[in-house]
């Protein structure tokens, strides 16, 4: 048995007959480790005393081997004592009397460890304390092991407690930053009464996947002809990343009413994506990644009575009142790539707009999974939506759809749909 922390360890042996006590610790004291001191007390009260000053000490009491039948306080009497003083401590009882009950009590009182009939056997008792002092040292490492464990458990606790307090406040800092973001991004999207000003729109839904939104949209004031731009878009990521993409978008889109010579769609968005490659650092080959954003960009021609489109996304669907046939001006692979990595634009006019429908809208839509089904919407999906509306006037008419297709199921994308009814 090694020694820890300095302290001595002691076994008591407590009977009133001397040369009994003697006996037993010749017997016994030789076949312990050195590191392991005797004691030998002739009374119960007396051995008392003496535990009292070794544990003054700071010392240890490991094992108690008493008589049962002494002068005074009996054996069992003693060691519920001594269980009370040193609850850790192995107790040991010998008798030669045949008194179960008072064996009894003290095993009640679980101070017993094992009682050893008179006359004892010697290597019994050798082995009876050898497994008692083991008992005693397996309490003391345990007894450390969960002090130590106590210890890491309530450092731990204060760890988590100071970075629960630092996430809450930087959780915090975060949301009040989107927050103020939020209301920064939706004052520089037109309103609905700032839009049907110009156009004729009869319905515009934006749905942010989390408080900012990758998806934007954006218009122009009239041109010197009368003719107005409007543009829905979606950049690449959607919160903060996506959020911060849409308002570079729309500062390179008021930039190139100022600046851009060539006034159609498409030009427009030639303007645009140049202005965000110069305005960046990123020169990687997924520059066109980092800065892209689905776009498609209408003109609004009144004069002519025709709509010209500009798009490198498949984001417009049309829908002719007239004959309620819905029409895909954008028939394109979605994977088309020009040689300088940014999409390829695909432009166009809608002729004689009196009795269509253009409906814009982004992948937030059509990507969405509800339905009976628990599946994507889809540009089908869609259609068939625009095609059941037969041109219906009824007001959030998408919006009331979205939200039933998708109420029983978690939104993955900013969603964006707008709708124009040239008559």
């Amino acid at each position: 048995m090694s020694k820890a922390e300095n302290k001595e360890r002691y076994v008591i042996l407590v009977d009133d007959d001397i040369l009994v006590l003697q006996s037993l610790k010749d017997q016994l004291q030789s076949f312990m480790d050195d590191n392991i001191l005797f004691e030998t007390c002739q009374s119960a009260e007396e051995a008392i005393e003496v535990i009292n000053d070794i544990l003054a000490g700071g010392n240890e009491v490991c094992a108690v081997i008493s008589d049962y039948l002494m002068g005074g306080m009996t054996g069992s009497e003693f060691i519920v004592k001594v269980k009370e003083l040193i609850p850790q401590a192995r107790n040991i009882l010998l008798t030669g009397q045949a008194d179960i009950s008072g064996v009894a009590k003290a095993i009640n009182k679980g101070a017993l460890y094992r009682y050893i009939s008179k006359p004892w056997d010697a290597n019994d008792m050798r082995l009876t304390l050898a497994e008692a002092l083991s008992a005693f040292e397996m309490e003391i490492a345990l007894r450390k092991s969960n002090d130590e464990l106590l210890t890491v458990n309530r450092e731990l606790e204060l760890k988590v407690k100071s970075r629960t307090l630092e996430l809450m406040n930087t959780n915090k800092e975060l949301q009040d930053g989107a927050e103020y973001a939020s209301f920064v991004q939706a004052h520089l999207f037109p309103s609905m009464a700032q839009v049907s000003q110009y156009l004729p729109v009869t319905e515009l839904y934006l749905q942010p996947y989390h408080q900012i939104s990758g998806d934007f949209y954006w218009m122009s004031l009239p041109d010197e002809d009368g003719s107005v731009y409007f543009a829905a878009g979606d950049c690449t990521g959607h919160g903060i990343a996506g959020g911060f993409m849409s308002v570079m978008n729309i500062a390179a889109l008021n930039e190139a009413m100022f600046q851009c010579t060539d006034r159609s769609p498409k030009g427009i968005m030639d303007y645009v994506h140049t202005r965000l490659t110069e305005m960046t650092t990123i020169s990687d080959d997924l520059q066109h990644v980092h800065l892209r954003a689905e776009m498609t960009l209408l003109k609004f021609r009144f004069n002519a009575s025709c709509v010209d489109y500009a798009s490198n996304g498949n984001g417009v669907i049309v829908l002719n009142r007239e004959t309620n046939e819905v029409i895909y001006p954008l028939r394109r692979s979605i994977s088309a790539f020009s040689p300088d990595g940014d999409r390829t634009i695909k432009q166009g006019t809608l002729e004689d707009v009196g009795n269509l429908d253009v409906i814009l809208f982004t992948d937030g839509i059509t990507d969405q999974f509800g339905g009976s089904h628990n599946r994507k919407l889809g540009r089908k999906g869609l259609a068939q939506w625009i095609s059941d509306s037969n041109g219906s006037s009824y007001p959030q008419y998408y919006q009331s759809l979205f939200a039933e297709y998708s109420k029983n199921h978690v939104t993955i994308d900013d969603a964006l749909i707008v709708v124009f009814r040239c008559t």
